[in-house]
């Protein structure tokens, strides 16, 4: 009788371990890049036209006889066949199951990773290249969980993979959320903060370079001053030399942390060469002053 509930005993113990291995093996998790190099994914990567918003579709194949959960990793860069077009980086965090030898599709939201290139057409074979440094890591991951705009996010991915300065980081559609973003990449790296911010003409279409030659490069300037400050303020800009070139009325922003005017410029509008913008109450006084240049490589100005 003893003999025979020991028997049972450890045949209970023998069937329970046998089901929890199968439980964790079914739960499998992994990501994309360490699912590829331990050749436990294989993954078709091709172009849906155009580099920016959901531009690529992956084909991920598990090898393994476990159901996987993958997660797509930021920043992985992607290159195509042809290099006359762009490379594409994913924003990541996309998670999906996949069964034992299945392949399941997916669009992934990815980035031009190679400015002066070419829009990919669709259907572009890629290959996964290599994954970007830490701090693009960690950057895209803050896009990710702020939802920021596909063109903020694309000016941030051009700072890491073409050497765009931190002041083209900028949607003139979002401007807190670029402020916020260009202090977040700011402490990364330990770059100074900038004061005026370029907007660069961003062009989506296939079989075209990503930023146009002759397209507008516009320049946004915040003029700020606290609540403290009772008087009517104005701001003018002046030429180089010191004639009135505009006066700007309205555009004001008020908020708990005071009142900002945003002045724009715009290089196909505005006539190259050096502005002045000043804040002044109404004796006269000035109370802040900014220089502008107008026609250059804005990574080349003092911000």
């Amino acid at each position: 009788m003893n003999k025979l509930f020991f028997t049972r005993i450890a045949f209970a113990i023998l069937l329970l371990s046998h089901v929890t291995s199968s439980s964790f093996a079914a739960d499998q998790r992994t990501t994309l890049k360490r699912g590829i190099f331990s050749k436990q994914l294989t993954v078709k990567a091709v172009s849906k036209g155009g580099h920016s918003g959901n531009c690529m579709k992956l084909s991920i194949t598990n090898t393994t006889a476990n159901n996987l959960s993958v997660t797509i990793d930021p920043a992985l860069i992607f290159v195509p066949e042809d290099t006359a077009y762009q490379n594409l980086v994913t924003l990541g965090s996309e998670i999906i199951a996949i069964a034992p030898s299945a392949t399941v599709d997916i669009d992934l939201r990815s980035f031009c990773g190679k400015s002066y290139a070419l829009s990919p057409r669709k259907n572009l074979n890629y290959k996964f290249w290599r994954q970007g440094d830490s701090t693009m890591v960690r950057t895209l991951g803050y896009i990710k969980t702020n939802n920021f705009s596909n063109h903020l996010a694309q000016s941030a991915v051009w700072m890491f993979t073409n050497g765009h300065c931190l002041s083209t980081v900028y949607d003139h559609s979002q401007p807190s959320a670029s402020e916020n973003l260009i202090k977040y990449i700011a402490d990364l790296k330990k770059y100074k903060i900038p004061t005026i911010f370029t907007e660069l003409e961003q062009n989506n279409r296939p079989d075209q370079p990503a930023i146009l030659q002759n397209g507008a490069t516009k320049l946004f300037v915040p003029i700020k001053w606290n609540n403290e400050n009772v008087r009517h303020m104005r701001v003018t800009i002046l030429k180089e030399n010191g004639d009135v070139y505009r006066k700007i009325d309205g555009h004001e922003e008020i908020n708990k942390d005071g009142h900002t005017v945003w002045v724009e410029f715009n290089s196909v509008n505005d006539m190259k060469g050096n502005y002045f913008i000043e804040l002044k109450d109404e004796s006269s006084r000035v109370w802040a002053s900014k220089q502008v240049t107008i026609g250059y490589d804005p990574c080349s100005m003092s911000m």
